[in-house]
């Protein structure tokens, strides 16, 4: 018999430095963790002696060998060493003497590594544990042997002298040759044994995740290398006012528009850069990256029909990640040297420590900056040239005027001169010849004047010279006197005097002639100048003008080539601040501005692809903490039915219905694995935190863990408040969501105490209460069975008028049943319709692909028909439909203007012809793949070097030759030279041709739609009959439901119900109940246990209630617990048996990440080593399989818990486009390889996993409590109609008791719990983001919010109730949010103190819910036949929408697209090949609206003015 050598000495006392080791516990520290999990009285002394009664010694025994590691490979440390295959399990064959020494129902594994060497064989344990004793796999190895432990080692001396150290083995002396772990059996366990039938589905699983691993490394790696360098950055001190405000004070607003921008008055908040009137603080942070607009422009390229420069595209895309600043440049070195000096490349933390972390993208403005400058430089020189050549002109002008000038004043002061001389000579003559008579005359006043005073002065002379003689008397002296006078005037020389009148006037007129000459000179020289100026003053501005145009033409030239070479195009990226409270200090502001470089940052990236890889080898290598892991995940039909235990179960939920204590039987007995299917409010978390309790109860540690923190959040708010359990979340202390953990490590007393202390204070207050609660108790239920007495006395009335409705009922379900058989031919008819419609565009455009939606044969045809017009050597060798339609798209004139260019003599034609006839030659020696056949090998060489020869001979002549023609893509190149003439004819007959063919089967196509547009129309029709009858019958059994005596009895019932509600509620009373039957059925066993013996309990009571108001008040003291927490945190938290993480988290936590660790000297936590039995996986169908693995890993059941008709696992990179793989390593990824790793990354696992897996291992629930039935039944489309009330009266407790009135129209009711409003105005999208948002939607969503908050204002003593408003793009979200705030919508009068009101999209809502859901569906395009449906046929999404709601459900959307576009396939919820092929969703749920809601228009909603601009 072969031994089973286990070797445990290896591990006994020393800890593995394997990172990923799931044991990396030494044995002894294993085993103390095991002891505290078996009863005392069970307990051995030693970790020897429990592997002794485990694996005795010495005695045969059945042993289950399985190997979970898929790598088979044998592992050396260093070449020549012994080898390991590692990760083998040893299972015994539980035995009833094992039973003695473990856990009831529970077995023992050893996990170890198969030990090769020269010497031994052996298997180094490494790892021991418990698991349940049902666990197996049916591909186990089972050998029976002898088992062989070493738990101690010795040493001795060898003949050589030397000390060897060797094992101990508990047989002394065993023969180590006769070992289990032969090659043979190694090489057979290699071989053979997998945990799994099939072992190549997971390799290639492992195979496809590891490629997609290694592309998320390569890619993050890519992006990781994404920076820019910035030209600056800097805090803005912005404002914002809303659009309403800014539209009334725009001229105000207009002058502060932020860097005056006008992008920034585009949105609903208007940023200014002052605060001007209410503006409120906007706090951004610019960045501005420049970049040469010429160079910028000369690197675009066409995308799609677009002009698109990738380093924009790449700025924008880094914009919208998450991203920070730093002053270091990300390629550049660090400051930090290595052990041999070098400087290193720069660390990610001193990029960090030397920036600042951007908050959200807020807007990304481009502009143009011209350089102002060098423009002004430009200016300034035009201006001097301008001056300085107007300057040139004018002296050169002046010079010839002042020479013309000179020159004629010469020859005119010469002609003036002689006339003055001619003058004067006449007029000397003139006073010559009248001399004479002028003395004789003596008439001249002047001489006469002169004569006279000559005469005076004579006459006083003589006077005075005459002297009287003495005795002469007077009259003698006078007549003597008189005489002299006399003689004296008579010698005056009268002519002398005219002469000199004469001399005096001839030079008084010369003077007067020389006078007059000057200003007659003076004259002329005016006239002459003026006439000279006008004369050259055309000249002179022709050539100022000439002059001027060529210094303009030149500055326009000067000015255009620098705005052409030095624009800078300015991209300036707005960002919120990284704190979401907006605060910043002066260190930051400082830091801000001394930033360099926009770096992407990918921390959380890389951390979560680390943690997905580790979690993908570790399952592949077998570092599992259940060896059949992989058979319950791989190969679950293997598994065996599992009997849920039926015994007396005691459950901590009394609330539980049966099928969820159904769900937490299997849960708590399966074997290995359990999955739960819970629909939308359905309970899912109560059955997973009863699971938790149920677990404990049985001294299991159990992990929680979720995708989402509130998924973990709820559960643990709902663990029953017992002592027993003792949770703790682990969340590290940087996270935002510490702050909220109440169950953090520091909390484990608090929480302790509490769950005693409450559970010790409702106990005294019902214990002190006995006897009035007993009191009110019989009261209530009298009253209770008074009214269920009165409504039994109308029994009659009500059980008529409900035979009724199910009569009619019936009738309706047989109209629904026929509906739906003509429903399933109409969308038969309307996909034949499609297919028609398509193959005629098809033909239209010619399409002539025959592609699998049109009518294959009919395209054949005309392929067939249109080919026998092409002959193979004179048309180019391309598709025919492309052929054909270039031939059409061809203009006549553009044919004449190629035939005009086209030369067959030129020798560039020649050459180009023959260049066409290689490149035709060398593509025959390629195959399909575009690969040269092997054996054309040399022929494709020697033709290769053909056309290099040709392509030089094309290069070298000068000849011009067209190759871009238009004809080129419909004739051969040689053919087309060859035949210039006759081209043009050519094309006439063949567009006349293909059009008559055309014409032929676009008429043969209309005859087919108009037979089956008239069939459907028929179906449509009858549909309509039949819905117009069904109608009827709602309106009738609206009639009777509406009678008095009915509603009367229904208003007791409901009164009853809700009375009875009220009643649980009060007396604690937590068991479900189906019926008002049952709920007092209840209600009397509850009475009659309080009646029973009550004298005696009253008594106990009293005496319990000191000694427990003591404990309760004792253990509510803070000081207590301040001085508890130190003494006893470590303690509880070594005993913590419920754990939460997220999927994603880290599984080791230390005092650096978790405060209460080091602060209360708490050991580092490793997840995979605290020994968790149970993995609790919520929320499962959001998570991909790779996601799934991480936290799987930690235990030895796993229990996932999620609904797979909600929102699947969302690839991140499922929208990359053609141009986004351009870069990248196409061996890595390319858009092929990234289809396969988003049907990898969305696949469900959790639903295939639920399809395949056996009955006993899962359960669906089906009863929901969340919501009005009328919306449920919106929903239940998506169930097969298999949900159903959670309780009695639970419609009572759903109503909204709303009534609006708008616009003069009622349009939500207090009965009516389900609405769609329909609105018309089309969708839009901004230019760098693919999200879409619809404005009259989001006017929609806006004015219902305002609407709702103005009912419940105006009715404060209504209930108030949550909302909340879900949207299927994120824009959509960010828009409804803009609108409210920039309109100042009021939420105040909802409930918000819990639930505060969310505007977000369907994935941040799956788990959450609210009273009042509006949901904006967004989609309606312009042209609804070009688009994508997009998310609204994620049928998973819609669900999640439509099942938030408790009590109102509002659609909003159009619902023509809708209904025309909402048509999938829907899975058959359990997986039972029930599938819905062409499913017109939208169409049915509409129908569900109308049937027990109402459907109203936009305009209903919208004031007149909004109603207006929305259609």
């Amino acid at each position: 018999m072969a031994y089973l050598f286990l070797s445990f000495v290896d591990h006994l006392d020393r800890t593995t430095n394997i990172k990923n080791e799931f044991y990396n516990l030494s044995l002894n520290e294993q085993f103390k963790l095991l002891q505290k999990r078996i009863p005392l009285d069970r307990q051995t002394s030693s970790f020897q002696s429990f592997i002794e009664a485990c694996f005795p010694t010495g005695m045969t025994k059945k042993y289950y060998i399985s190997c979970p590691n898929f790598l088979r490979e044998k592992e050396q440390r260093e070449s020549g060493a012994p080898s390991y295959l590692r990760n083998v399990v040893v299972r015994p064959e539980l035995t009833l003497s094992m039973r003695r020494y473990l856990p009831d129902n529970q077995n023992i594994i050893l996990v170890g590594d198969i030990y090769e060497s020269n010497k031994a064989k052996v298997l180094q344990i490494k790892g021991i544990q418990f698991i349940d004793a049902s666990m197996s796999s049916p591909n186990d190895m089972i050998v029976n042997a002898e088992a062989c432990s070493s738990f101690a080692k010795s040493q001795s001396m060898s003949r050589m002298g030397q000390m060897v150290t060797f094992s101990v083995w508990t047989i002394d002396r065993v023969d180590m040759g006769n070992t289990l772990f032969t090659p043979n059996f190694v090489y057979e366990l290699i071989q053979s044994c997998y945990t799994v039938k099939n072992p190549s589905e997971i390799r290639r699983t492992f195979e496809e995740w590891n490629q997609y691993i290694n592309f998320r490394k390569y890619y993050l790696d890519e992006q990781s290398k994404r920076n820019f360098l910035l030209d600056s950055a800097e805090y803005i001190e912005a404002y914002a006012v809303n659009r309403k405000d800014y539209r009334k004070n725009s001229s105000v607003y207009d002058d502060y528009i932020l860097d005056g921008i006008q992008d920034f008055t585009k949105g609903e908040m208007v940023v200014l850069s002052s605060k001007i009137e209410d503006a409120e603080p906007f706090p951004l942070v610019r960045l501005n990256i420049d970049r040469n607009k010429k160079s910028f422009y000369e690197a675009r390229v066409n995308k799609r029909g677009r002009m698109v420069n990738e380093e924009e595209r790449k700025i924008r895309s880094l914009a919208s990640d998450n991203v920070f600043i730093t002053a270091k440049d990300p390629e550049g070195n660090s400051e930090y040297r290595d052990r041999n000096g070098n400087l290193q490349r720069i660390q990610f933390s001193e990029l960090l420590n030397a920036g600042y972390a951007l908050g959200d993208r807020f807007r990304i403005v481009s502009f143009d900056i011209q350089p102002e400058k060098h423009l002004e430089q430009l200016e300034y020189k035009y201006e001097s040239d301008i001056d300085r050549s107007y300057k040139a002109i004018d002296a050169k002008y002046e010079k010839v005027i002042i020479d013309e000038l000179s020159k004629a004043i010469a020859a005119y002061q010469k002609e003036v001169d002689d006339e003055v001389k001619k003058q004067l000579l006449e007029r000397k003559k003139q006073l010559e010849d009248s001399l004479n008579d002028d003395v004789i005359n003596n008439t001249d006043s002047s001489v006469l004047s002169k004569l006279t005073k000559l005469k005076a002065e004579i006459k006083i002379k003589l006077t005075k010279e005459t002297k009287k003689a003495k005795d002469e008397e007077e009259k003698a002296y006078k007549e003597r006197l008189n005489s002299l006078i006399e003689d004296a005037y008579s010698e005056i020389d009268v002519k002398a005097l005219y002469i000199e009148r004469n001399i005096k006037m001839l030079a008084d007129y010369e003077t007067s002639l020389m006078s007059a000459a000057k200003r007659q000179v003076t004259q002329y020289e005016a006239k002459k100048n003026t006439e000279l100026r006008n004369k050259y003053k055309d000249d002179i501005r022709t050539e100022k003008i000439s002059i001027k145009e060529q210094l303009d033409t030149q500055l326009k030239a000067d000015k255009e080539k620098v705005i052409e070479e030095e624009t800078i195009i300015r991209f300036s990226l707005y960002f919120r601040l990284g704190d979401a409270n907006n605060v910043i200090n002066d260190k930051q502001i400082k830091a801000i501005k001394a930033c360099k470089y926009i770096v992407y940052d990918n921390r959380a990236e890389k951390a979560k692809i680390s943690r997905q890889e580790t979690a993908l080898n570790n399952f592949y290598s077998g570092f599992v903490k259940n060896p059949y892991l992989s058979t319950y995940l791989f190969n679950p039909e293997s598994l065996s039915s599992v009997q849920a235990e039926y015994s007396d179960w005691t459950w901590y939920l009394e609330s539980l219905n049966e099928k969820q204590k159904e769900a937490v039987r299997k849960a708590v007995s399966s074997n290995g694995i359990f999955l739960l299917q819970g629909p939308p409010g359905t309970g899912k978390t109560q059955v997973i935190a009863e699971t938790v309790a149920q677990m404990v109860k049985k001294g299991k540690k159990v992990l929680i863990s979720s995708e989402t923190h509130k998924a973990i959040d709820n559960v643990f708010e709902r663990l029953p408040k017992i002592a027993e359990i003792v949770p703790i979340r682990l969340i590290p202390s940087n996270n935002n969501k510490k702050n909220d953990n109440e169950y953090d490590p520091k909390f484990l007393v608090d929480n302790f105490y509490g769950n005693i202390s409450t559970n010790m204070k409702k106990a005294v207050d019902r214990y002190r209460n006995f006897r009035r609660n007993k009191e009110e108790f019989s009261e209530t239920y009298d009253k209770l069975k008074l009214l269920k007495s009165k409504i039994e006395k109308s029994q009659k009335v009500l059980d008529d008028a409900n035979k009724e409705i199910t009569g009619l009922e019936l009738k309706a379900k047989e109209l629904n049943s026929q509906i739906s058989t003509l429903s399933d031919s109409r969308d038969d008819i309307r996909i034949e319709l499609d297919v028609l419609r398509r193959t005629k565009r098809h033909i239209e455009n010619d399409n002539l692909r025959p592609d699998e939606d049109v009518s294959t044969q009919l395209i054949i045809r005309l392929r067939d028909d249109l080919a026998s017009l092409f002959d193979k050597n004179t048309f180019v060798d391309i598709d025919l439909g492309l052929l054909v339609k270039n031939i059409n798209q061809i203009k006549m004139d553009e044919v004449e203007r190629e035939l005009a260019v086209v030369n067959p003599e030129s020798n560039k034609t020649i050459l180009e012809v023959k260049r066409r006839e290689i490149k035709s030659k060398m593509d025959a020696c390629k195959d399909e793949y575009d690969d040269v056949i092997p054996e054309k090998q040399d022929e494709y060489d020697a033709l290769r070097k053909e056309l290099i020869s040709i392509k030089k001979q094309i290069d070298a002549t000068t000849d011009s030759a067209p190759t871009d023609l238009k004809l080129g893509t419909i004739f051969s190149y040689a053919y087309l030279v060859a035949n210039v003439d006759s081209i043009k004819r050519t094309i006439e007959l063949l567009k006349e041709h293909i059009m008559k063919r055309k014409v032929q089967y676009i008429e043969e196509v209309n005859g087919s739609l108009n037979t089956v547009e008239t069939k459907f129309n028929n179906v449509e029709d009858k549909i309509a009959v039949l819905k117009k009858k069904i109608k009827g019958i709602n309106d009738s059994i609206i009639e009777i439901q509406e009678r008095d005596d009915v509603q009367d009895i229904q208003e007791n019932k409901g009164k009853l119900e809700t009375e009875i509600n009220k009643f649980f509620k009060d007396f604690e009373i937590a068991e479900p109940y189906k019926d008002i039957d049952e709920a007092l059925t209840i209600i009397k066993r509850r009475w009659d246990e309080l009646e029973n013996d009550f004298v005696r309990k009253e008594q106990e009571n009293k005496e319990k209630i000191p000694m427990y108001e003591k404990i309760s008040n004792y253990l509510s003291m803070e000081d207590v617990i301040e001085a508890d927490r130190k003494e006893y945190t470590k303690d509880l938290f070594d005993n913590a048996n419920v754990f939460g993480i997220t999927c994603t988290s880290n599984d080791r936590f230390s005092g650096r990440n978790v405060d209460a660790l080091s602060e209360y000297n708490i050991d580092d936590i490793d997840i995979k080593s605290v020994g968790i039995d149970v993995v609790i996986i919520d929320e499962v169908s959001k998570s991909s399989f790779i996601d799934l693995l991480i936290p799987i890993l930690y235990g030895k059941t796993v229990i996932l818990v999620g609904d797979h008709r909600q929102l699947p696992p969302m690839y991140e990179f499922s929208k990359l486009r053609d141009d986004d793989f351009e870069g990248l390593d196409e061996n890595i990824i390319n858009k092929d390889i990234n289809k396969k790793f988003t049907a990898l990354y969305e696949e469900c696992f959790f639903k295939t996993l639920f399809e395949r897996i056996p009955e006993s291992y899962k359960t669906m629930l089906v009863q929901q409590y969340r919501c009005h039935e009328h919306i449920m039944n919106v929903f239940n489309h998506f169930y097969q109609g298999e949900l159903k009330l959670g309780f009695a009266g639970q419609n009572n407790t759903k109503k909204h008791n709303v009534k609006l009135i708008s616009n003069g129209r009622s349009i939500i009711e207090p009965d009516k719990h389900i609405y769609f409003v329909d609105c018309k105005k089309n969708e839009t999208h901004e230019q760098d983001s693919t999200s879409m948002y619809n404005t009259g939607e989001a006017k929609v969503v806006a004015e219902l919010i305002r609407k709702l908050n103005d009912y419940f204002k105006r009715n404060p003593d209504r209930e108030k109730l949550s909302i909340g408003v879900i949207c299927t793009y994120g824009d959509q979200a960010r828009r409804i949010k803009e609108i409210l705030k920039s309109e100042k919508v009021k939420t105040d009068a909802f409930k918000t103190d819990v639930e505060k009101m969310i505007v977000s999209t369907v994935d941040d809502f799956q788990g959450d819910e609210r009273d009042i859901i509006i949901l904006s569906t967004v989609r309606n395009p312009e042209n609804p036949a070009k688009s994508n449906p997009g998310f609204i046929l994620a049928y998973q999404r819609i669900n999640v929408a439509l099942s938030r709601a408790r009590r109102m459900l509002v659609m909003v959307g159009n619902r023509r697209y809708l209904e025309s576009k909402g048509v999938i396939d829907l899975p058959d919820v359990n997986g039972r090949g029930n599938d819905r092929r062409n499913f017109r969703v939208y169409e049915e749920i509409l129908y569900t609206i109308e049937q027990y809601g109402k459907v109203i228009d936009d305009i209903d909603v919208l004031e007149d003015k909004e109603a207006r601009i929305n259609g």
